[in-house]
């Protein structure tokens, strides 16, 4: 098996709240690999953690604790000075390419300034060829290079920060809600580009996206997410095919299928997402699960095998009782998040 460009090992990021003395838990303990020409999507609600791990394997939030290991170096903790030059193998593409981008510098310049940073033995002319040869391998027509932002569409604005992403020949892009901003056309010519950069390219690519069809698309391996934590992974098929943990079987019920014709079997999950202040004990779902008894309250679950390497992080999955739609009454789970509501957050449901 080919080794991993990226390793992420319990990765940890806390932000400081608003009052003193408390603390936003963003994300908690996560862990996967990202290997060349390898694709992993993260999906989950918004506020589960998804962009925070993104900015924290580039490295633009310092982690609270945790591994982050590109290549054969840890820059888990590294200085920006040491950080520097590892800036051009970890790209991010942002969800709105507008405000990534100078409003006041022609779309050529925005793109050359890129390449004149990580190609400093160029010469001008081989940048403005090179600045040409980018904007075709996105297929951004050549006149678009003498215009200014506000003068594009968001597709092709887009193209134009994926370009940039592409000039110091990255070996990871972070593409954090790539598509969601734009129309449907035009969000599936910015996959294909993506798929063929990366069959050309073999390049890795982090894909974080509320959209699951889109995720489905793209990724080779997924990662659901919830609180912070990861609760389910595995390869896209097994993932969409099979979710074992309840609350991946309760987000993807909720995709809506092309065919208006066809009948919804959804399932809407109860009470509010808990605030990433106080989590709850044990299973961060449990407070929203039908299926949470006293156990799920005691000690975060472990990972368990469900297929080919595919896990999910509940205690049901052992004796096979982890289908959301076979739920006992709501009692239980109603009795757990007033528990949760009383003894953590102060109040009563």
């Amino acid at each position: 098996m080919t080794k991993p460009v990226l390793e992420v090992r319990d990765l940890v990021k806390h932000f400081p709240g608003n009052n003193p003395g408390e603390t936003i838990h963003a994300v908690n303990g996560v862990s996967f690999d990202l290997r060349p020409g390898e694709t992993v999507g993260l999906v989950g609600e918004s506020g589960s953690g998804k962009s925070t791990i993104g900015r924290s394997v580039v490295r633009l939030n310092r982690p609270t604790s945790g591994l982050v290991r590109f290549g054969d170096r840890d820059i888990t903790n590294i200085g920006e000075r040491e950080m520097r030059p590892l800036r051009k193998e970890l790209q991010i593409v942002f969800q709105d390419p507008y405000s990534t981008l100078n409003p006041r510098m022609k779309v050529g310049n925005l793109i050359g300034e890129l390449v004149k940073l990580h190609h400093r033995d160029l010469t001008p002319a081989q940048r403005r060829e090179q600045v040409t040869a980018l904007a075709a391998r996105v297929h951004l027509n050549a006149d678009l290079l003498t215009r200014f932002p506000n003068e594009l569409s968001g597709g092709q604005l887009q193209r134009v920060c994926i370009a940039r992403a592409l000039a110091p020949n990255p070996k990871v892009i972070v593409l954090d809600e790539p598509t969601s901003s734009l129309d449907l056309s035009v969000r599936a010519g910015i996959l294909e580009l993506l798929g063929e950069l990366q069959r050309d390219t073999g390049v890795a690519m982090l894909f974080i996206s509320h959209d699951l069809e889109t995720v489905q698309l793209v990724s080779h391996r997924i990662l659901v997410l919830y609180l912070g934590s990861v609760v389910e992974s595995g390869p896209s098929d097994s993932v969409f095919a099979h979710q074992a943990h309840p609350y991946a079987q309760a987000l993807l019920s909720a995709d809506l299928p092309p065919d208006p014709d066809v009948e919804l079997d959804r399932f809407v999950l109860q009470g509010e997402v808990p605030g990433p202040v106080h989590l709850p004990p044990g299973c961060p779902f449990a407070p929203r699960c039908p299926l949470a008894r006293q156990d799920c309250t005691t000690a975060k679950p472990a990972a368990t095998q469900v297929g080919p390497n595919h896990f999910a992080a509940c205690v049901r999955v052992a004796d096979g009782t982890n289908d959301i739609r076979k739920a006992p009454p709501q009692a239980v789970q109603t009795d757990l998040h007033g528990q949760y509501q009383q003894e953590f957050l102060g109040r009563t449901t």
